[in-house]
């Protein structure tokens, strides 16, 4: 068999991202088309697999569930994953529950993009990396690493991410509002969750806008759940704030 392999060009951690199948191939392509902190792109076959991943320290593996055999090849290489310690995340499309239960014992966690969003898996996989590894790629005054990200995604389970932006008045206020109902987040229980990551990003945020922020977080979420902020100074948002928000752990 063959994988599509990206490795992004970060310096730290190792993170690379598999594709299986039509679809996870397609989706790997679509980010190096992208320029995703694009690094190198391999075509893996299954004896060279476990020496390629071997010093990753963050998986992305992505496949769509209509295809039997790429999911069955992503259990494989997720399997192999675990047994070296590599943090893993699946990427997929709505499955059957027998399905998804048999991904949540081979990954650290997961995120199913509904059939019904409208955006390509494509798009899907890129948004769900790209916010992903921004949680520990951008410099802020308060910074998340690699570490507050595995201390929340081992062995989480399900997960979901989302993000919203704005401007203007009450910007703060509206930049959750939008993450809440973003398309991945929208109708997840906070209250069951166990980690929730969040990035405010923004030119310049004011005490009383970064409350507005993470009140009602506080407010939804269980008082046993994770809760870690980054935030990071983006000259180029001017007048705009920008959430992300990433739950673990859900039900």
């Amino acid at each position: 068999m063959k994988y599509e392999l990206l490795e992004l060009n970060l310096n730290s951690p190792t993170i690379r991202v598999m594709g299986f199948g039509a679809a996870g191939n397609s989706a790997v392509n679509y980010m190096v088309d992208s320029n995703l902190k694009l690094g190198r792109l391999n075509s893996v076959t299954d004896p060279v697999l476990k020496e390629e991943i071997s010093d990753t320290d963050l998986l992305f593996l992505t496949a769509a569930m209509t295809e039997s055999d790429a999911l069955n090849e992503l259990i494989q290489a997720a399997k192999i994953a675990r047994k070296r310690n590599i943090l893993t995340i699946a990427l997929a499309t709505s499955a059957m529950d027998s399905i998804l239960s048999e991904i949540k014992g081979s990954v650290d966690s997961f995120i199913i993009f509904p059939e019904s969003m409208g955006a390509s898996f494509n798009e899907l996989c890129l948004d769900a990396v790209q916010e992903i590894i921004g949680f520990i790629s951008q410099e802020g005054l308060i910074n998340l690493d690699f570490s507050d990200l595995k201390g929340v995604i081992t062995k989480a389970g399900r997960c979901a991410i989302g993000s919203g932006i704005s401007s203007g008045d009450n910007k703060a206020q509206k930049a959750i509002e939008m993450s809440f109902s973003s398309a991945l987040l929208k109708g997840v229980n906070l209250q069951g969750a166990d980690g929730i990551l969040i990035k405010i990003s923004s030119a310049c945020l004011g005490v009383d806008e970064f409350d507005d922020i993470l009140s009602p977080i506080n407010k939804l979420a269980s008082d046993a759940a994770i809760i870690k902020v980054a935030t990071v100074i983006n000259e180029k948002l001017t007048d705009m704030v920008k959430v992300s928000i990433l739950c673990t752990g859900i039900g």
